[in-house]
Order: structure tokens, then C-alpha cells, then sequence
């Protein structure tokens, strides 16, 4: 995450978390922050085997680019639609 205070340490963002936490969206889930001035991190390069393979298919309906998304990476996963959320600033 960006150190940023305004973007990724407000009390919005805590929330959402937690609700990740008690719902138990995850089995386990690490939240970190950037070293001064280094802005990169592993999930760039991520981003950009995804933008290769998105250049090679043709992505208009949603379920493509979920498709798209899963084998574009080495590791395995499966994406999910997030359909609905808390309104958390409320």
C-alpha cells in the first residue's frame, strides 16, 4: 500500500478490512506498506502480464476478462465478482 495517509489509512478503508476479516473472505491476508521512495512492488509486474494478455484476446463481456485475468498469471487463482459492499462512510 501507498503511505499515503489520506488514501489507505483512513478509518474507511480499516473497515472494509475488517469486514474482510469477519467474513472470512480470506484464510489469511498480510497488509504492507512501501519503502520510502520505492513506489514499485511485486504486484506491477503482474499488471503487466495481464495488460500482454489482454492485447491478445478480445475482452467485452465481463466473464472474458475474469477468464483473461486467471491465466495470466503463474499462480494460481480464481477471481470473483464483488457484487455488493457496505457502505462503510455512511
Amino acid at each position: 500500500m501507498n503511505n499515503c495517509i489520506k488514501d489507505n489509512k483512513n478509518h474507511h478503508l480499516l473497515a472494509f478490512f475488517f469486514l474482510l476479516d469477519v467474513e472470512k473472505v480470506f484464510d489469511e491476508a498480510q497488509w504492507g506498506f512501501s519503502i520510502v521512495q520505492h513506489t514499485h512492488n511485486d504486484i506491477d509486474g503482474s499488471f503487466g502480464y495481464l495488460s500482454k494478455k489482454l492485447k491478445e484476446h478480445n475482452n467485452y463481456i465481463l466473464a472474458n476478462l475474469m477468464q483473461v485475468l486467471m491465466i495470466s498469471q503463474d499462480w494460481p487463482f480464481i477471481s470473483q465478482l464483488i457484487q455488493e459492499t457496505f457502505d462503510f462512510k455512511s
